[in-house]
């Protein structure tokens, strides 16, 4: 009996010996290759790792993550943003092969014909929200040294280019110079022709390409504005789930809701105890620490600080060192949103390029909301100063300190009600009727976006961005 009881025991710490070894392989990079680790991938998809600083915490947030991916497959093609159903099947896949490419060395020069012709392909077409450094997606992909000869990047294609010998073609468009980089890796392209297949779901022509129409020429067609070569021209209207805009620092009554203001100060270190504050017209304004944050009843937030040297000091072990200051810019952002609104989750995504840093030590950041992959532009009007807030976070960076900082403090829940968007072709002949776009020579995105109408009504439409890199908000 007691050796029974004996061999029990020893199996239950076997087996719990077991499990603590495969969860610490798992967790420790030691399947698949060494570069590679697929649970720590997903843990960094849930916002569950804090390994990479602020690159971590904002993974959620779609840091890492493309702004939107086509799936090509010759006659159908199906586009996905983020948190759309197959989205994360698709990109999980994608991410391992562009992992090799970026450690790959043999890169030849291709021309814009074969990089048109590798997205027609079976391929997927990965786009990000803003250019990044190449130093910049190494990090984002925990590669230290990628060997891609390329400076700054936006997209990419990975395509199956009829071969047989398991290795694919990844494009790189680099955004610098304006070329075209190819290299081949080793995968199984069984495995991809297979998820090109089951993704790509729509008849290509409800879904064509500008360049596929020749939008992209002048010919002799009188249109002065080009249509850039890649822009996804909808042919059908698109249902998306209606959003709400709730402000998160003023109550339905008027008033500022003092336990989100208090948090709110803390996070910037303000004494909460006896703050010192005036108002000014229907904003408060505290003073502090030579800076102020004035609390607008739109729901904008804004610091400022007196001088560069009195801003908010980042947690940084070199203040030179921008691409550290920029990761700790992207942590800021996250405990305040931690900080004032921890049961509500931070649908923040970087929309403005992530390029030079190791060239100026000014910066300035902005990032907008998103629903299921689609920018939330409310455009706060700010009466008491007379401006509009387009971006959800504005924030200006010297020397390691944060001079200045405005945030959009708002949740944008789902409702229950879908509501209808325009086909692109549509969007297009709105653009054609605003004076100040007539100036632009190309359309270089157009993007579906939500807005609000004057009853704060939520509406689907388009955000277009020209050559000028202006962008256009269609109402």
């Amino acid at each position: 009996m007691r050796k029974i009881h004996l061999k029990n025991a020893v199996l239950v710490v076997l087996i719990l010996c077991s499990v603590i070894l495969a969860f610490n392989t798992w967790t420790d990079e030691k399947l698949w290759r060494d570069n590679y680790n697929f649970f720590s991938v997903i843990k960094q998809k849930l916002g569950l790792s804090d390994e990479y600083g602020a690159f971590g915490s904002l993974s959620k947030e779609h840091l890492a993550l493309p702004h939107r991916i086509v799936v090509n497959n010759s006659a159908k093609r199906s586009v996905y943003y983020q948190n759309e159903d197959g989205f994360d099947d698709v990109f999980l896949k994608v991410k391992e092969i562009f992992e090799k490419a970026l450690y790959e060395e043999k890169y030849e020069n291709v021309s814009e014909s074969e990089w048109y012709a590798a997205i027609k392909n079976k391929s997927v077409f990965v786009t990000y929200p803003v250019k990044y450094d190449i130093s910049i997606i190494g990090d984002i992909f925990r590669i230290k040294e990628p060997k891609v000869p390329v400076g700054t990047m936006k997209d990419f294609v990975i395509s199956y280019g009829g071969s047989y010998d398991d290795t694919l073609g990844v494009y790189i468009n680099d955004e610098k110079d304006n070329t075209y980089k190819l290299c081949h890796v080793e995968y199984d392209t069984k495995s991809f022709i297979e998820l090109v297949e089951a993704n790509a779901k729509n008849t290509v022509g409800m879904l064509p390409y500008s360049f596929e129409l020749n939008f992209d020429k002048s010919g002799d067609s009188k249109q002065n504005t080009l249509i850039g070569s890649e822009v996804l021209l909808n042919i059908t209207p698109t249902t998306h789930k209606a959003i709400m805009s709730l402000n998160y620092i003023v109550t339905d009554s008027g008033k500022f809701r003092s336990d989100t203001v208090e948090k709110i100060l803390k996070s910037f270190d303000y004494n909460t105890s006896s703050p010192r504050k005036y108002p000014d017209n229907e904003d408060v304004v505290y003073v502090e620490n030579y800076s102020t944050i004035r609390f607008n009843k739109s729901g904008v937030i804004e610091y400022k600080a007196i001088a560069n040297d009195k801003g908010i000091s980042l947690d940084v072990s070199n203040a030179d060192n921008l691409r550290e200051v920029y990761s700790a810019c992207l942590g800021f952002v996250s405990r305040l949103w931690k900080d004032v609104a921890p049961d509500h989750e931070l649908n923040l995504t970087v929309s403005s390029d992530v390029v030079g840093l190791n060239n100026n030590s000014t910066f300035k950041i902005t990032m907008n909301y998103y629903n299921d992959g689609y920018i939330i532009r409310d455009d706060i009007n700010m009466s008491a100063n007379n401006t509009v807030m387009k971006h959800a976070v504005e924030m200006v960076v010297n020397s390691g300190r944060i001079v200045s900082y405005r945030q959009v403090m708002r949740l944008y829940p789902e409702t229950s009600q879908n509501i209808m968007n325009i086909a692109t072709i549509e969007a297009i002949d709105k653009l054609y009727q605003n004076e100040e776009f007539l100036q632009s020579k190309v359309v270089t995105s157009i993007t579906p976006a939500y807005t609000f109408d004057e009853e704060g009504n939520c509406i689907m439409t388009y955000v277009a961005t020209d050559d000028k890199n202006r962008e256009f908000l269609l109402k």
